[in-house]
């Protein structure tokens, strides 16, 4: 009983090390006393970088003598990171925005989507507050801004003039799409705020490939199916 809690103990120890920013069991491939950072290596064999958080877990697992260890390491892995994921934080080590990379392994690709989720629920959380700013705005000036077809908007981007010189709320505008202007009004155009690519993972672009080829439809998470 003492030995497992001395175990869990540096259990948790170890994952404080791997899931804070600091150097645990960094390791160099040194050639003639020199030391050489291989870059290469890790797409070579389909892994992760040298840095990344599934290296420093494989170093720990690889430290384990018995199966039993590695099952209840890997299970505080497992906490740990449902417990960022439901705080919004990012996953250490890992890319915070960056697509899966089909190079490195399933695992270091899906931890990527792990982040590239937690910033888009970010994004979404600062649009959101954006767009209640703006409609608080639009209903703090809506009189003012009826009141008089020559009153210039407080904001371009949040309003348009239509033909008849009315002012309309412009909203999902993301910016002004090079020199482009209205015909009737010559209002600049802006470009629309659009949806944002889905995160595919290797596993999940072979399952979509063979969906394909068996229906001969385009799967509906990605597009359309005819």
């Amino acid at each position: 009983m003492v030995i497992m809690r001395k175990f869990c103990l540096w259990l948790i120890h170890c994952l404080m090390q791997i899931f804070a920013e600091g150097n645990f069991l960094r390791r160099k491939i040194s050639y003639d006393s020199e030391a050489t950072t291989v870059t290469s290596l890790p797409r070579d064999i389909h892994g992760a970088p040298a840095e990344s958080l599934v290296v420093k877990l494989a170093e720990v697992i690889g430290s384990f003598k018995t199966l039993r260890k590695m099952v209840l390491f890997w299970s505080r892995v497992v906490v740990e990171l449902r417990r960022a994921w439901s705080e919004g934080q990012y996953v250490a080590r890992i890319p915070m925005d960056e697509i899966p990379d089909l190079n490195s392994c399933l695992l270091y690709q899906q931890l990527q989507v792990i982040n590239c989720c937690v910033s888009r629920k970010r994004r979404q959380a600062i649009a959101t507050e954006s767009l209640d700013s703006v409609m608080r705005e639009v209903t703090t000036n809506a009189a003012e801004s009826a009141s008089s077809k020559d009153m210039l908007p407080s904001s371009p981007i949040l309003y348009a003039r239509i033909s008849t010189g009315e002012l309309v709320l412009r909203l999902g505008a993301d910016c002004p799409c090079s020199n482009l202007t209205m015909l009737e009004t010559g209002e600049p155009v802006y470009s629309s705020v659009t949806q944002e690519a889905p995160l595919l993972t290797e596993d999940l672009i072979k399952e979509t490939e063979e969906f394909v080829l068996r229906t001969g439809r385009f799967c509906c998470r990605l597009g359309p199916a005819s």
